[in-house]
């Protein structure tokens, strides 16, 4: 798997290298018709469409709602993607979904933390997605799982968790609770686990570093990473990315909020994501393509009932060139708080991110 060559945060713009074997832009070429374009690798991956929970309740335990069995030969590594829609929430409630895989000798790879609030005015089919490329650490029977944990807005850190506990308890009327949507419900667009075919080799996953990144209201800040290491013969790529982002309505939670000038308690954050994948080289064809707003870069608000929030975003399609260009390509993700409160992007940590990028075959997801 190629490494990850650099790793970038700045504030406001993002300015080009100016080396001549930087990126420029270009019109991309056509990928002749005996390129090697991938088929979709979860052909023959495990789905499990059936969750052993679709009402959730607060609690202080996360909740196993998808298991898919895994098994893995000497260096296999698969994209596991967890998908949660969500049917009714009775009250404000936190949603969470933290994925993981367990293994032989009790082993355990984690892979992505995200989450937000719903409440009784959320859409019905809203959705927290949560991806992970899946390195185990030993061949043999694996089993990933989806888990999620649901809390009341309020109740975090082991204040909260004991408050849960004590709730559970001493209360006796039915407490609030969040439904998902299942195959059943909605065929179309269901609560799902899935775990590809094995990758191959040069498919890669970028955790950005777990400094919080807080964005002042009408400012801007940028995340880039440099994905190296992909052969030109692979034909399509797909690159896509989730970034965990946070309203300021107080200044301790997260606490990056600190550094927020502009916080309300009941305020709304109104933002502008771009996502784009330029390619290194000195040709004029080396791609620099950007995503759409249905591809993820389009103005969305996160309210104050919401407080957290994901940027998700995919550009399937990218065909490498090959005349005087590289298989090296940075992506940039800035965020533009148009108005508003602040707002903190959070990585999360090493080990158990909040925020990631992937590069893939096309299909894959």
């Amino acid at each position: 798997m190629a490494a990850v060559t650099a790793l970038v945060l700045t504030v406001g713009a993002c300015a080009l290298p100016g080396s001549t074997n930087e990126p420029t832009s270009g019109t991309p070429t056509a990928t002749e018709a005996s390129s090697p374009d991938a088929q979709p690798t979860d052909q023959g991956g495990v789905q499990d469409a059936s969750p052993e929970l679709t009402t959730l309740v607060p609690g202080a335990q996360k909740q196993v709602v998808f298991t898919a069995p895994v098994v893995a030969g000497e260096q296999d590594r698969f994209l596991i993607r967890s998908l949660l829609v969500v049917g009714a929430a009775t009250a404000r409630l936190f949603i969470g979904q933290t994925l993981e895989c367990t293994g032989p000798d009790l082993a355990r790879v984690d892979g992505l933390e995200v989450g937000r609030n719903v409440d009784a005015a959320t859409p019905i089919g809203t959705q927290l997605r949560g991806l992970f490329i899946f390195e185990p650490t030993a061949p043999g029977e694996w089993t990933c799982r989806t888990l999620v944990r649901v809390a009341e807005p309020g109740r975090h850190g082991v204040i909260g968790r004991l408050l849960d506990i004590v709730t559970e308890l001493f209360t006796r009327s039915a407490p609030p609770s969040l439904t998902l949507q299942t195959r059943q419900a909605n065929p179309v667009v269901f609560s799902q686990l899935r775990v590809s075919a094995p990758l191959p080799e040069w498919a890669q996953e970028i955790r950005p570093p777990s400094t919080p990144v807080p964005i002042q209201s009408g400012e801007s800040a940028t995340i880039s990473v440099d994905v190296d290491g992909i052969p030109a013969t692979v034909g399509r790529i797909e690159f896509a990315a989730i970034l965990s982002v946070s309203t300021c309505i107080e200044a301790d939670y997260p606490k990056a909020c600190a550094e927020v000038e502009r916080r309300d308690r009941r305020g709304t954050s109104t933002l502008l994501p771009t996502f784009t994948v330029t390619q290194y080289g000195s040709g004029t064809s080396c791609i620099r393509a950007t995503a759409t707003a249905a591809q993820g870069a389009a103005q969305q608000v996160i309210t104050w009932q919401e407080h957290h929030g994901t940027l998700t975003f995919a550009l399937p399609e990218v065909r490498p060139a090959t005349a005087d260009c590289s298989g090296r390509f940075r992506v940039d993700i800035t965020v533009t708080v148009v108005e508003g409160n602040g707002v903190v992007l959070e990585p999360g940590v090493a080990l158990m991110p909040r925020s990631l990028i992937v590069a893939l075959p096309s299909s894959t997801l």
